[in-house]
């Protein structure tokens, strides 16, 4: 539980209501096509570049109207899977992803270590409230291929990644009429929601895409919000690392001097190790 409170803090909607379908958009006529959509997302997604910003995050718990703030937070990312975020509250929050591993480190207050491959993050996706499979989608940026289902409701493109058995594993709404992002929703094997993205404030980066200035991430558990995050990104502009920086932001650390180092296993569990 501790770490699903961190980590949806990292990645940037208080209350006991489901999961909330966007507001209605000004009409467009959409995409017609599966092939239409998934283009015109790829084109977004080829004009991604690395990126650094400043951010403003509130951490809100379900409905006891506890709200906390993350201070002095940095955000580095190197697409498609490289991010580095810094933050204080609870001590200093640093949270790491490369294309193999992700990091997750608190320290003084918790003194504790999380850490995982991407490959079992994947596999445990519906249990991660930040997964790092899918670092880039918290920038309206998503890979969608022709065998999605696209449909058509209060005037948005609805696009689905279905499972074997047909039920939804992933849902993105798309205004039609820029085709950006505005929400992301993530389904259990039950097919109930167990987090979503909203995204919204949508700037232009000198010379490189649009990306959204306003990031809010929820959790919800059994239909009911169970924590939110609010991120309002500020200076957003282009990072050109050295080096020196690749390697220090996006290594994975050691978890030497942590009194509690915790490993994503198999059954996607945090389990100690000694």
């Amino acid at each position: 539980m501790v770490f699903a409170v961190a980590a949806v803090c990292m990645l940037s909607l208080l209350g006991c209501q489901p999961p909330r379908r966007p507001e209605p958009t000004p009409l467009c006529p959409g995409k017609a096509t599966i092939h239409a959509a998934a283009a015109a997302l790829a084109q977004q997604r080829d004009l991604l570049t690395p990126l650094q910003a400043t951010a403003d995050c509130v951490i809100a718990w379900d409905n006891s109207g506890r709200r906390e703030p993350v201070d002095a937070a940095q955000v580095r990312f190197v697409p498609p899977d490289k991010l580095f975020f810094r933050g204080v509250r609870f001590g200093e929050i640093r949270f790491g992803a490369n294309e193999d591993e992700f990091w997750l480190r608190i320290k003084p207050e918790l003194d504790t270590y999380w850490y995982g491959t991407r490959d079992q993050a994947k596999q445990c996706s519906h249990l991660l409230p930040l997964n790092p499979a899918g670092l880039a989608e918290a920038l309206g940026v998503v890979e969608v291929d022709t065998q999605w289902g696209l449909t058509h409701r209060d005037g948005r493109d609805i696009l689905t990644q279905r499972g074997d058995s047909g039920r939804p594993l992933k849902r993105v709404y798309v205004n039609p009429c820029n085709y950006r992002v505005e929400r992301i929703e993530y389904f259990d094997p039950g097919a109930q929601v167990t987090a979503a993205t909203e995204l919204s404030g949508y700037t232009p980066v000198s010379d490189g895409p649009t990306v959204p200035t306003t990031i809010r991430l929820t959790t919800f558990f059994q239909g009911q919000v169970e924590s939110s995050a609010t991120f309002t990104l500020r200076q957003i502009r282009r990072f050109e690392p050295t080096e020196r920086q690749m390697q220090s932001l996006f290594d994975r650390p050691g978890g030497d001097g942590y009194k509690t180092v915790l490993r994503l296993d198999q059954a996607c569990n945090f389990v100690e190790e000694h």
